[in-house]
């Protein structure tokens, strides 16, 4: 896993898989979303705003990991806004599916109409340890911001997260990631690096990275989001199946 996060090792070539054809979909995006599926190690999703990345390709990612697999899903994101996003991708896939994902994060940062989703509103009328534990192994898909989720790291040893999502992944420094992703066996991050990329304070000469050995692995600059250098590894070494870009509106 080290060595694939360094990009000294290609991920996984996937065998090719086809799903059922999407009505509300394109074909760019049909043969995007087979290929986000298929991807055994990880697949990096770009694309300007308003190309579907949420409303369309996420949303269908989960659809079909609900579907036809047991799997547990997290659904990360940088802003509190892209998860009031995702929520409404959630359930727009079925009315049933409001109560069947958690939400981790502050009422106050959460839009009104998800906050019966949140896990301290879900946990407010427990009084057992057990109940806790069954709220969290009965629910496949949790959803929160990155940093929420990171200050509440304790549910990893509680629950297993077969695959993650992250949405605005150009928007997340390097350290913020690297330590995260290894605890997942597959993993999907979504950005737009050249429109969106980390915001950063400090000046840019000074987070120069002069070290060749991290040069070499596509480390120039401690600006850059994990995914961007990412990225940019899978195009220079021409790993296609590990990434694609949205193109239409």
């Amino acid at each position: 896993k080290r060595d694939l996060l360094l990009t000294i090792n290609p991920p996984q070539q996937p065998e090719k898989q086809e799903i059922s054809v999407k009505e509300d979909l394109t074909k760019e995006q049909q043969n995007i979303l087979e290929k986000a599926i298929a991807a055994k190690d990880y697949f990096l999703l770009g694309g300007p705003p308003g190309t579907g990345k949420t409303s369309k390709m996420l949303k269908h990612f989960a659809q079909h990991i609900l579907e036809n697999t047991k799997e547990n899903l997290l659904l990360l994101a940088y802003t509190n806004r892209a998860v009031d996003e995702i929520c409404e991708a959630i359930e727009s896939i079925h009315p049933d599916l409001k109560n069947q994902y958690v939400r981790i994060g502050s009422k106050y940062s959460t839009s009104p109409k998800f906050r019966e989703r949140l896990l301290s509103y879900k946990t407010e009328q427990i009084a057992r340890r057990s109940e806790l534990r069954e709220i969290i192994v009965g629910h496949r898909v949790f959803v929160s911001t990155l940093s929420s989720f990171t200050s509440k790291r304790d549910l990893l040893q509680l629950k297993k997260f077969h695959r993650v999502v992250i949405d605005e992944a150009s928007q997340i420094l390097e350290p913020a990631l690297v330590g995260l992703l290894p605890n997942f066996e597959r993993y999907i991050l979504i950005g737009d690096h050249k429109q969106l990329p980390a915001v950063v304070v400090q000046n840019e000469d000074d987070s120069v990275v002069e070290n060749a050995d991290l040069k070499a692995i596509g480390l120039h600059n401690l600006r850059n989001s994990f995914f961007e250098r990412l990225y940019k590894r899978c195009v220079e070494n021409k790993w296609d199946w590990a990434y694609a870009k949205l193109s239409h509106q």
